[in-house]
């Protein structure tokens, strides 16, 4: 809504400026008032106001789209982590964290969330996805573990049972995919040789959030590791 009347209220204002310069009678050696030469002037002062106006909007919305893309600048680059640009807006990090291999994507919202994934290294040599509805970008095909309240699925439900009582495992997965009632629903992957984990957040300052959500991944992975 702000970025209409940003377009909107210039529009008119400057319409009303051209209004006045064509009627408001200026003195010599300006053209009088309705005559063609003060619409032809009235003209191209306005199409230049107006394209000054178009530029600066567009470097003040372009600008805006990269510091919505770095809201994990400050919780990614203190841990050594590599920053570049992802898609359009978004942001890459790349790095290790206490000797694991982590990466790091956060893509602005478009219209309300913003899309948040890790992808950690870790040996795991299975699959399984899990999630407080069912996941499905990965192991669609999986045995469907009983769970409550998590959707689990996985190709070794044994190995998943073991892994869901496990340690601290499952408080971590319940704030990772169940606690955050202000997020989309959150999606666990365990991958043959990674973790992947994504969520959507809500726009604006969640770094604490998503700073405690990475600290979480990097546990977890060490969990899913010591598992035989």
């Amino acid at each position: 809504m702000r970025i209409v009347w940003m377009i909107f209220v210039p529009v008119v204002l400057l319409f009303c400026f051209a209004l006045i310069v064509i009627w408001m009678p200026l003195p010599r050696p300006f053209p009088p008032a309705l005559s063609q030469t003060r619409n032809l002037w009235a003209a191209v002062v306005t199409g230049i106001l107006g394209m000054g106006y178009l530029g600066g909007l567009t470097v003040y919305l372009i600008s805006g789209l990269l510091r919505a893309g770095q809201v994990l600048d400050p919780v990614c680059l203190p841990h050594g982590l590599i920053a570049s640009n992802y898609g359009l807006t978004g942001r890459q990090y790349d790095g290790q964290i206490d000797g694991r291999q982590v990466q790091i994507r956060y893509t602005p919202a478009r219209q309300q969330r913003a899309l948040f994934e890790v992808y950690l290294v870790a040996q795991t040599g299975t699959r399984a996805a899990m999630g407080s509805h069912k996941p499905l970008l990965d192991c669609r095909d999986c045995a469907r573990v009983q769970h409550e309240p998590l959707h689990v699925y996985a190709e070794d439900p044994g190995w998943a049972e073991q892994f869901l009582t496990a340690g601290a495992i499952e408080p971590t997965l319940f704030h990772l995919l169940v606690d955050q009632g202000s997020t989309a629903a959150g999606e666990l992957y365990i991958q043959p040789e990674r973790i992947w984990f994504r969520a959507y957040v809500p726009s604006g300052n969640t770094s604490a959030l998503l700073d405690a959500w990475l600290q979480d991944l990097l546990s977890l992975a060490g969990e899913v590791e010591h598992l035989p």
